[in-house]
Formats: C-alpha cells, structure tokens, sequence
C-alpha cells in the first residue's frame, strides 16, 4: 500500500510479481487502511478502473515477510517441475513466463490464506511479551498506602523536603518524585521489553508520592520498588506514619479490568488535555526518540544503526522496510487518536534514501 485516500481508492505495488503500481477504487475497505499495510486481495480492472474482487486479508510484516519467503521458493521448485514435464513430453510447447507465472500462482492461492490464518490464531493466543522495568524487575503496578494523622501532615512535608532522594513536583504541590539511587544507573536490561517511568520524557525515576488527607500514597511499577520505597519510607518516617498497605496488579490484569467500550469513546481524547496540545508533546517525543535512533543499534537491522546499515545496498533495503513499518504505526496511532500523524520524512533525507 504505496498511498491511500480514505474512502476514495488506494494505490497498490505488487510484492509478488513487482509492475508498476495501481490505483483501486474502493469506499468501505480503504476506510481502515493506511499507507505501507500490506493485504492480499484480487483485483480486476472493470470498465478501465480497477477493484477489489471478494474479501481483503490484512497481513502484518512478519506474515508477509513468510509469505514472500515461501513463495520464491515454491517458484523455483515449480519452474524446475515444469522444466522436467517439457522435457519428458519434447512435443508440449514451452510455456510463457506470463502463462508460467499465472499457472503458479493459481496453485499457491491456499498459502495466502494458511499464512494469513496462521499468524492470526498465533497473534490471538500469543501471551503478552514480559515487561520489565530498567531495574529488570517485572512490570507490576504498585500502590502503597501509609495512613497517619492529620496534624502531622506538615512534619511529613518537611521531612520528604530535607531529603534529596525525594524531589517535590513542581507541578503537583503534594506530589514528590523519587528519584533513583546513583547505583541505579546500570545499563539497561536487554531481555524482556523494558519500560520505565521518566517526567516529561528527561529522566527515569523509582516512583511517586503523593499525600492526601490521612494517607501517603507511594506509587511505583515492580514488587521491589515498593518493596525498597516502603524500607526507605518507614525509616524516615517511623513515627509519623502506620503500617503500609499494598495493591499490586499486572499488565495483564490491567487489561481485563478495563470495560469495554466502543471505538468512539476509545479514541476521545484524555479530559482536559487539548487535543492540538497532545499532538504536539507526542510529536516533540516521537522527534527526540528517532533523532537518537538514527545512531543506536535496531535489532531489527542486525543490531546495526540506522546509519551504518543505510550505507550499503543490503542495509538499505533493510533501512527502507524499517522506516516503512515506522510509519505504518505512526499512521494507526493518529488514525485512532484522530490526530494528525508525526513526519518522519526528514529521516529518509538524513539516511539519503531519497
């Protein structure tokens, strides 16, 4: 999918048989796609436009990648059994490479399918990948709860104030950030998927306190960041403040407590927040992050960076497929966020890949 007018039509290359690209009018089917999604579809050319024929399968990267994979393969193997068959019987007349390439694709229709179906179940039953934290700790949402008495609300204030482990947010008065001990700044753990918390996106931090009437309410993302902030916050506060009282729950957990609800009301936007505003601190982050990007090692390039790997042919094609599926999400994101999406065509400049 090279480009798509929602509602109107797309403009398809084929990976398969390669050509040039061609424009599909549609109206329902292109209102959920965007530029650089892969499908597999038949189209046919009806009084001089062309048109979906039947159903459209969504494949994702990886399933494609399959795919593509498979099918080059199976090629050789059927040239070289129509080869075999043309030399058995010297009367039978050579087949055309269009007629070759129209017979084989005929008989490879149900891979397409199998594939796609294939890569749906796995995606549909596949656990969720494990989250750590840039402790390696697992993800786990801790809440600790520490009731005290009211009239010590102010000696509990001074004490997190004196204390340079705590720092109080400037935005929230009764909040304080904690931050990390200098030991902490270890290199990030490379198993598992790693999230961490950071304010404004500059530096991470262990967690969060904020104190309301009668409660001390320590929030932090693994069992032994509340664990450590509960030891921290009982001796500091050893007489000030009660036994603590713990909520934990999981990434998984999270999820299914979520209601559902219907599309409309996933994509509004979080109450408060101006819808411009939002776009414009998700593109400033976007910005800085693939600005780093561009010099760090991507598993998904061989662990080379994007600039090493945009300097040979092999690594451009590499490069080129990466910024591709970059901009599909991006794509996905602001189309269920209703927001315009983040240009990342400055990166295709910076890599000369134009």
């Amino acid at each position: 999918m090279v480009a798509v007018s929602s509602g109107k039509y797309c403009e398809l290359a084929d990976l398969v048989r390669g050509g040039e690209i061609i424009r599909v009018h549609e109206h329902m089917g292109t209102q959920n796609m965007v530029k650089w999604d892969r499908i597999a579809a038949r189209v046919l050319k009806m009084d001089g436009r062309h048109a979906f024929s039947g159903g459209i399968l969504p494949f994702t990267q990886e399933a494609s990648q399959d795919l593509l994979s498979l099918l080059d393969k199976s090629r050789k193997q059927f040239a070289k059994k129509q080869l075999r068959k043309r030399r058995a019987d010297i009367k039978t007349s050579p087949p055309s490479s269009v007629n070759l390439d129209y017979a084989f694709l005929r008989d490879a229709c149900p891979a397409f399918t199998a594939i796609w179906l294939a890569h749906t179940l796995e995606q549909m039953q596949a656990p969720l990948p494990k989250i750590i934290n840039r402790d390696g700790a697992s993800l786990v949402f801790s809440e600790t709860r520490f009731p005290f008495l009211a009239e010590k609300t102010e000696e509990i204030s001074e004490r997190l104030d004196a204390t340079a482990e705590w720092e109080r947010d400037s935005q929230q008065p009764n909040c304080w950030i904690w931050l990390p001990e200098p030991s902490s700044n270890a290199e990030r753990p490379r198993a598992g998927l790693a999230i961490d918390t950071s304010p404004g996106g500059q530096r991470p931090i262990s967690g969060t306190l904020e104190l309301t009437p009668g409660t001390l309410t320590l929030l932090t993302n693994s069992l032994e960041r509340a664990a450590r902030g509960t030891d921290v916050l009982q001796e500091l506060l050893h007489n000030l403040i009660g036994p603590a009282l713990n909520l934990i729950q999981t990434p998984e957990q999270l999820m299914a407590s979520q209601p559902q609800q219907d599309s409309d009301r996933i994509r509004e936007p979080a109450v408060g927040i101006d819808r411009k505003v939002e776009a414009e601190i998700i593109h400033h982050t976007l910005d800085q992050h693939y600005r780093k990007c561009l010099d760090e090692p991507i598993p998904a390039l061989g662990n080379k960076t994007p600039r090493q790997c945009a300097r040979n042919k092999t690594g451009r094609k590499k490069v080129i497929e990466w910024l591709k599926q970059l901009e599909n999400n991006e794509l996905r994101r602001a189309a269920g966020a209703k927001q315009e999406p983040y240009d990342s065509s400055w990166m295709w400049v910076e890599l000369k890949l134009i």
